[in-house]
């Protein structure tokens, strides 16, 4: 496991809020996983970067893997639906991912965030950018498939309601790899 300590800016109490870049999801999971047995309130958010399979397609309780990141074996399902009011303190929401409409307004202790491919890093560019056909929220892309500029601004939105929902810890996986190295180069330049 290699964990890439994201030093603070000025003032930032390190004893107060633990963030850490990791390289696997499955890293990412452990350390919730650890955060909720040692009585934390701890869970996986991802953004909206993967389909969600349907309630009529036999998805009522999170049986389905949605979430997978086939190169890390990692594969997780969204949370059951038939606890959406609940997820955030049901017992099986550990082994669940929420998302932005199921976590906002919602704190946690410690929340681990996966980055799907729906927000990228042009290193050429040095811009984060969204990618259209990687965002699956359909009602929430609606009208923006040649707006990317609005696109990226909406993700990023998301990705930062998700990171926020933890007080005392976020840890984050990026799956586009010029995006981990660009957070981990302005982790090292500060």
């Amino acid at each position: 496991m290699l964990y890439r300590f994201v030093p603070p800016f000025d003032g930032w109490d390190q004893d107060s809020f633990e963030f850490k870049l990791v390289d696997t999801p499955n890293e990412v999971y452990d350390l919730i996983k650890g955060k909720n047995d040692q009585g934390y309130k701890a869970r996986m958010l991802a953004g909206f970067a993967w389909n969600w399979t349907a309630d009529k397609e036999g998805n009522r309780n999170g049986e389905i893997p949605d979430v997978t990141i086939e190169e890390h074996r990692f594969a997780m399902p969204w949370n059951a639906r038939s606890i959406s009011s609940t997820w955030a303190i049901h017992e099986s929401g550990i082994d669940q991912i929420g998302c932005v409409h199921t976590s906002q307004g919602l704190e946690f202790d410690y929340v681990g965030v996966i980055i799907g491919n729906d927000l990228k890093f042009d290193s050429e560019k040095m811009e984060l950018y969204s990618d259209y056909d990687e965002y699956k929220d359909r009602m929430g892309k609606r009208g923006l498939k040649f707006k990317n500029e609005e696109l990226t601004k909406l993700i990023k939105n998301i990705y930062k309601i998700l990171m926020s929902r933890g007080m005392k810890g976020c840890y984050v996986y990026c799956r586009d790899q010029e995006l981990m190295n660009y957070l981990c180069s302005r982790a090292n330049s500060r």
